[in-house]
């Protein structure tokens, strides 16, 4: 069939399980006018290595969930290629983070590999996860070895451990990354920092307690943490402790119980998924459960000749094993290795040129001058110093790509302008914040006092003062700087670098921001949610005024509500007025000029109850008559925040919104826009969902797949929209540093392939001007993971850059689909697609809406621009063009 069309243009053969690779090498042959092919869900292996010759003209390629390893060096050379995809396919050649980023990566990928040769990676990242004694310590102990590995109770797992475990045989080298989480409530936010694809996962149960009254604790909040944060992931359960059961038809029992209810569980949630019309990719839970004792020996060499075995199989379950990568990528994570080891940069150098350092994933963390995070550019700095015979392009490439390999493994992490390279650092700050023995009672002792002034250096009166903060910190969580010098008095981090390590903290959920008088200095700086009272006070939510009207919007989560997720969201509502009410899942927030301009917000989860079925978030607000605008406002927020923890946090989240009737009390679907009739027939209440002002208009009804095969329209997601308008926000009520204000400026969030190709009869083809780009360590900032949080951070190099792009002539371009940070200083030369109303920058903002597929474009003017001691006034709006040359106001606050 394939040789009889010559001039077939687009072929879908996606979910043809039955493919062979025969028969894509047939249609590559046949059908050289191709332009797209959808080849997803084919278990295709191999892809012909002349594809370019076969297909010079193809700009789509979807080549998703295949069983492919390898990609051909000739893809680099297909000229037109707008779009790959090469989601979950077990590759190796490049590795997967490196081809999801494109054809300019791959190219450069391959390009290091005959400069520098390759090596071939044999280490797997293992993540231990499971509840509170579980056997987890004590299953890691005996895979290194140990002669007594029994964990003793006092010993246990405080949030996390890490150890590197050589488990190679006579066949092949095999060193294991053990990440060893604790199961302890509180640091379960925070232990999504580990959590990444590529991983194999241990879920340990205890055989003691595997049973249906246990299986929330043991295994479900885990497996549901798991399908949250690593939809596809791949899971291996042991059931430990079987030196508890009576003989081996018990344990036989045990492991059959543990894998069905396991899989049924997420049967359970796939079902739900697909009546509530959600995405949902499945855990892939392993068949074989292992039995293990650590007493026993013989068990514990199953479990590790059962982990050496997945390892090898084929086509590839963990394809980080296996994985080639050019030996100058080690050379970066040897950099990083040495980083940590050495707090000197001339020692740093010194252990790369004489060979002593190791590579990142083989250094231990124990050692007292282990360096645990870095600025970036000082990175980059000590890598030009190693290899200063290298181009600096060549240089700039390779460190970001070995970078962000490293990153997206799960090696490295980097939050407001800081690299984490020691993971357990993570540890020592979240500990002191959560300790559950630091009481009123141990505050007022002897002890105390004398640390804070023999060890952090407070003289009497300061600790005096301190000694008041830390009880009121004790008993609500409220954290000042001076308090945080004493909590961190055995971690080493630098006082300037605390408003960011904070920021990190606070992006998962472990501390909420609370803003701070201009001028106070012994401010509240942060709270730390998990020292709220579990529920709000009786007199929290008092009844409802006679005055007052009132809307109701329930999310219900397809697994659980993650960890992490509801404190960002109360953190969050702190936008929206004073609090007046926190506990530990939720938030009242007040908002009053009078009383005709009066709104009460509560958000939460009122019933927490951890073995529900589902768990639900409630969002109330309450408001006077004709004030309806924002308090629909308030809800769109919330919808918006969930869209973001599912892009940037979440990508397995599931949900639903819906509305409550206030007439009887029915549940409606949230719509976006218009109107809405109560579904109950007994009521038909319609009531309006107002959308002209404080949300951008929707972008959700542009039809994707569409748009891509006539190429009519760019690609712009929702998430991307929002993050444009959080920075368009964030810079006109916090300005441009240094208590500035900006003078106006313009986002276009687009197709940035399009817009910034210079052939485009949009641009001028007779201007040389060039767009200013970000640098190397710039080019990969997504809009979207931007902490908007902190205003005033003049060491945040990402920060400061969007501060120096708001205040250059031009426009800033966002890249619609990636969310990435183009560039600056963009011109619009075509003014012929705009109107003529106001002034250049608008004419200029409404003619690019309509070019290059289709822009979103917000215009800032300079008069509502303002700083943190002049905010914009309340009626102050963006001006945005929607893929349209009519303008929509979107109000600033």
């Amino acid at each position: 069939i394939a040789a009889g069309c010559p001039s077939l243009e687009s072929l879908n053969v996606g979910n043809c399980g039955e493919l062979t690779d025969e028969s894509i090498k047939a249609i590559t042959a046949g059908c050289p006018s191709l332009r797209r092919l959808y080849a997803n869900y084919c278990n295709m292996t191999v892809l012909p290595e002349n594809i370019s010759d076969r297909l010079p003209r193809l700009e789509y390629l979807t080549l998703s969930e295949n069983k492919l390893t390898a990609l051909p060096r000739s893809i680099v050379k297909l000229e037109h290629l707008k779009r790959l995809d090469v989601s979950g396919n077990p590759l190796q050649t490049p590795p997967y983070e490196i081809a999801d980023q494109g054809l300019e990566a791959i190219k450069r990928y391959f390009d290091e590999l005959d400069r520098e040769g390759a090596t071939v990676s044999r280490q797997l990242k293992v993540v231990l996860v499971g509840d509170a004694e579980a056997g987890k310590t004590s299953f890691r102990n005996a895979l290194a070895g140990r002669p007594n590995p029994r964990q003793r109770k006092e010993d246990r797992t405080i949030h996390l451990d890490l150890e590197r475990v050589d488990v190679s045989g006579t066949d092949a080298k095999l060193e294991l990354n053990i990440s060893d989480l604790g199961g302890q409530g509180q640091y379960a936010a925070v232990q999504l920092l580990f959590l990444t694809l590529g991983s194999l996962f241990i879920v340990v149960v205890p055989a003691d307690r595997a049973d249906d009254e246990n299986f929330y604790a043991v295994v479900e909040r885990h497996v549901a943490y798991l399908q949250d944060r690593v939809p596809g992931a791949i899971v291996l359960f042991i059931l430990s402790k079987i030196d508890t059961l009576d003989n081996a038809d018990e344990v036989a029992q045990k492991c059959a119980w543990l894998y069905e209810e396991a899989t049924s569980k997420l049967e359970i949630w796939r079902r739900a998924a697909e009546e509530r019309g959600l995405d949902f990719t499945p855990l892939r839970i392993l068949r074989d459960v292992l039995p293990v004792t650590v007493d026993r020996p013989k068990t514990v060499a199953a479990a590790r000749d059962t982990i050496v075995e997945l390892t090898s199989r084929r086509p590839p379950l963990l394809p980080s094993v296996g994985q080639t990568v050019p030996t100058s990528w080690v050379k970066v994570s040897t950099l990083l290795g040495a980083v940590t080891q050495h707090d000197n940069d001339d020692a740093v150098l010194e252990a790369l040129r004489d060979g002593s350092a190791l590579p990142l994933e083989s250094t231990g963390s124990d050692s007292p001058t282990a360096r645990a995070y870095c600025q970036i550019e000082a990175l980059f700095d000590l890598w030009n110093r190693f290899r200063g015979d290298t181009m600096i392009e060549q240089l700039e490439s390779t460190f970001r790509d070995a970078f962000n390999l490293l990153a997206a493994q799960g090696w490295v992490f980097r939050d407001a302008g800081l690299v984490y390279l020691r993971p357990a650092f993570v540890v020592d700050v979240v500990k002191p914040l959560v300790d559950h023995t630091l009481t009123e009672d141990k505050v007022e002792s002897k002890k105390t006092v004398q640390a804070m002034v023999l060890r952090v250096g407070f003289a009497s009166d300061e600790a005096s003062r301190c000694k008041l903060e830390l009880k009121q910190f004790v008993r609500n969580g409220v954290l000042t700087r001076r308090v945080l010098r004493y909590l961190w008095r055995d971690v080493r981090v630098d006082e300037a670098h605390y408003d960011q390590v904070l920021s990190m903290l606070a992006d998962c959920g472990i501390v909420s921001f609370l803003l701070k008088a201009e001028g106070e200095e012994d401010a509240p700086i942060a709270v730390v949610p998990h020292r709220l009272p579990l529920l709000p006070g009786d007199e929290a939510w008092p009844s409802r005024e006679s005055t007052e009207q009132e809307l109701e919007m329930v999310v219900d989560f397809l697994t659980a509500c993650p960890p992490g997720l509801v404190e960002r969201y109360s953190a969050r509502c702190r936008r929206h007025g004073v609090v007046t009410e926190a506990w530990r899942l939720g938030v009242i927030v007040r908002r009053e000029r009078d009383r005709k301009d009066m709104y009460r917000l509560r958000a939460g989860v009122l019933n927490p109850d951890e073995t529900a079925d589902e768990w639900r978030l409630v969002f109330t607000v309450r408001y006077a008559e004709g004030c309806s605008t924002v308090a629909w406002d308030m809800l769109r927020d919330a919808v918006s925040f969930l869209v973001e923890e599912q892009g940037s946090r979440f990508p397995g989240l599931g949900f639903t919104v819906a509305l409550t009737c206030p007439a009887c009390g029915e549940p409606i679907p949230w719509e976006h826009a218009g109107t809405l009739t109560c579904i109950n027939t007994c009521c038909r209440q319609p009531f309006e969902l107002p959308v002209d002002r404080g949300e951008a208009p929707s972008v959700e009804n542009v039809d994707v797949a569409e748009a891509l095969e006539h190429g009519e329209v760019s690609v712009i997601r929702p998430d991307v929209v929002h993050a444009a308008l959080r920075a368009a926000r964030y810079v006109a009520k916090g300005g441009v540093g240094e208590k500035q204000p900006a003078h106006g400026y313009t986002i276009i969030v687009c197709n940035s392939l399009v817009l910034l190709e210079p052939s485009k009869k949009f641009k001028n083809p007779d201007e040389t001007r060039t767009c200013t780009r970000f640098g190397w360590f710039r080019s990969s900032l997504d809009l979207r993971r931007f902490n908007f949080k902190i205003q005033e951070c003049l060491s945040d190099p990402a920060r400061r850059e969007l501060w120096t792009l708001c205040k250059e002539d031009g426009a800033i371009v966002v890249d619609g689909e990636s969310g990435q940070l183009c560039c600056g200083g963009f011109f619009v030369f075509n003014m012929s697609h705009g109107n003529m109303r106001g002034g250049s920058r608008n004419q200029a903002g409404s003619s690019i809406a309509k070019q290059a597929g289709g822009c979103y474009v917000i215009v800032a003017s300079e008069d509502v621009c303002g700083d943190p001691s002049a905010p914009p006034n309340a009626d102050a709006c963006f001006k945005v063009y929607d893929r349209t040359n009519e303008v929509k106001l979107v109000r600033v606050l």
